[in-house]
């Protein structure tokens, strides 16, 4: 039997971690904030500058090209810049505070791409399957949304096709941290390694999530709208980003170390691919 995942445990891990590495980590954060807001512009003044042009000129469909562009290139460049953050917080975790951390672009950046390119692709393929006994039941019910309303159909749709996909989603999560400490883990050897801990996985990413939405929502409330609260406002998301990636890391600490080992900064042990034997092809 696998061993149980202590999920309060592990999300006060993540903020101990947080805090005992805040000076190397929220360094990289202000970086992060200087170049959502500097994208962020950007697509604004690019949008700005393609309703003029459709104003002036009548070709109607620039502007809704150009916001589109300028959207897209400001979620793709916030992601080429958070990817290195992202492994390296998952390397402090297995690897303490002499791992390689920064922007740069080395192997496990490109392996923990490549995985989260599997992870996206097996919830896909798995919200596709769900999608059809969920179709059966509204097909054979079709007087559902009639006798139990909206929140009866948003209930099934929930049931049958988001939990599912979302447990199974946390289930194959550990091929991320393992990638960004330059290990090869199949999606099926993280389906194993997590057996009997979905709600405690699906827990570990719950419980801050809840803490920092309240958060974002103390801060929309106390500030008004404005420069210091939307700066506010990225420091949370931010944050809340940084525990999400520890915690997951955390968790496959455990799962393949064992969970004796419960400080982030304690003398790291080696890490060594040969631990995963297996097929790879998933």
């Amino acid at each position: 039997m696998t061993e149980k995942l202590p999920v309060f445990a592990t999300v006060a891990e993540a903020f101990r971690c947080l805090r005992q590495n805040a000076s190397c980590i929220f360094p990289y954060v202000g970086a992060l904030i200087v170049v959502m807001v500097a994208t962020v512009v950007i697509a604004v003044m690019t949008g700005a500058g393609a309703l003029l042009l459709g104003r002036f000129s009548g070709f109607q469909t620039a502007p809704k090209l150009a916001m589109v562009l300028g959207v897209g290139g400001a979620m793709l460049v916030c992601g080429v810049v958070s990817l290195p953050i992202v492994t390296s917080l998952q390397r402090l975790v297995l690897q303490g505070p002499g791992a390689r951390f920064g922007f740069a672009y080395g192997r496990e950046e490109w392996m923990t791409l490549w995985a989260a390119i599997r992870l996206m692709a097996a919830c896909f393929a798995a919200m596709f399957v769900c999608a059809i006994p969920l179709i059966i039941v509204l097909i054979a019910f079709k007087g559902l949304s009639q006798t139990y309303g909206l929140a009866g159909m948003a209930t099934t749709v929930f049931v049958l096709l988001i939990l599912p996909v979302i447990l199974l989603q946390f289930r194959l999560y550990l091929v991320v941290p393992a990638a960004a400490n330059g290990l090869r883990l199949t999606l099926r050897q993280s389906f194993e390694m997590t057996r009997d801990n979905s709600w405690r996985m699906f827990g570990i990413y719950v419980l801050p999530g809840l803490f920092f939405s309240l958060l974002e929502q103390v801060v929309k409330y106390s500030l008004k709208p404005g420069f210091l609260a939307a700066i506010l406002a990225m420091l949370v998301m931010l944050s809340s980003g940084i525990i999400h990636s520890l915690v997951i890391a955390i968790a496959f600490r455990h799962f393949h170390l064992g969970g004796g080992r419960n400080e982030v900064n304690a003398a790291p042990e080696p890490l060594s691919e040969p631990a995963f034997e297996g097929p790879e092809s998933l």
